[in-house]
């Protein structure tokens, strides 16, 4: 998940809220709530595009933000996506938003031995995530709000056979960004970023996600305790923010199994008063892929 700083955000998302926040859904001011990358997945010298979802109480930042990459990695003793040191000027290296990613990356964050530094200890390499993976944190600023995001990065299997390896290499798919089919307010006509919906104050009102079920892409991991290759689905994450009223969740993940269409839903409970309202919904797959989508509501009695 994604980290706040002074916003959120998500790649696959490194924390999406403040922290002991009891509605971290309610945007109230400038937050960064999703990153993604196009392509969601690339290894080392790669060139990738980088993308912002900045929002404010007044809708969407249009505001191109300002990149830049941690190149500090890990210590032993550290197990947050973003170390400490990636707070630091001096380890965040400015990138365009049409970056590569580094060339060292999978040393730095990957399975293969770390860069040593003068007389310091040599650092352990990264551990994988749940799905196997390995993530370049980054760091996007817009109008007074940051936050990390973590990009994907594909390395090479460490320390297994050639048949394990080459396996792998023909097994595995490259992640794909998952997939919003349309989004309900209510049991009215699906929304969109022009649509404009009207409730009464202090309704309560549906807000559904529906996803094709290939967005839950299957893949395969490598269990290093078992030395073998396991079939996985990707679970989803969807995320909803709000600049007015209540959510009754602010986020639900969905353990795809099946060909079913894939669904989520939450409550919102609209203000007291006449306003203008606005939302957003994220979807963040388990291998880094996000997609998102921005609806408008009024409250007017």
């Amino acid at each position: 998940m994604i980290r706040r700083l002074i916003g959120a955000a998500s790649l696959t998302a490194l924390g999406c809220a403040p922290e002991f926040d009891d509605a971290p859904w309610r945007v109230d001011e400038a937050r960064v709530l999703a990153i993604a990358a196009t392509p969601p997945e690339a290894r080392p010298g790669d060139p990738v595009l980088l993308t912002a979802l900045t929002a404010s109480p007044d809708g969407t930042i249009e505001t191109a933000p300002t990149w830049s990459v941690c190149t500090r990695p890990r210590t032993s003793a550290e197990r947050t996506s973003v170390t400490a040191r990636c707070l630091e000027e001096e380890f965040l290296e400015p990138t365009p938003a049409s970056m590569l990613v580094l060339s060292d990356a999978c040393a730095r964050f990957g399975p293969n031995p770390p860069p040593t530094e003068g007389d310091t200890a040599p650092q352990r390499p990264a551990d994988p995530d749940a799905s196997g993976g390995y993530f370049l944190p980054v760091r996007a600023e817009a109008d007074g709000a940051a936050a990390f995001g973590a990009l994907r990065i594909r390395c090479d299997l460490p320390g297994v056979t050639r048949a394990i390896f080459d396996a792998f290499e023909e097994r595995y798919f490259a992640n794909e960004p998952p997939a919003i089919d349309r989004v309900l307010l209510g049991s009215g006509a699906p929304v969109s970023l022009e649509d404009v919906t009207t409730v009464s104050p202090d309704a309560e009102t549906a807000i559904t996600v529906e996803l094709p079920s290939g967005a839950a892409e299957p893949y395969v991991r490598y269990d290093s305790a078992d030395g073998v290759l396991v079939d996985e689905r990707e679970w989803l994450r969807v995320q909803w923010f709000i600049t007015d009223g209540r959510l009754s969740a602010g986020q639900q993940t969905l353990f795809p199994s099946g060909a079913a269409p894939l669904v989520a839903s939450t409550s919102w409970t609209a203000p007291s008063a006449d306003t203008t309202v606005h939302g957003w919904i994220v979807v963040t797959d388990a291998r880094g892929g996000v997609v998102w989508t921005a609806f408008t509501v009024e409250v007017d009695a």
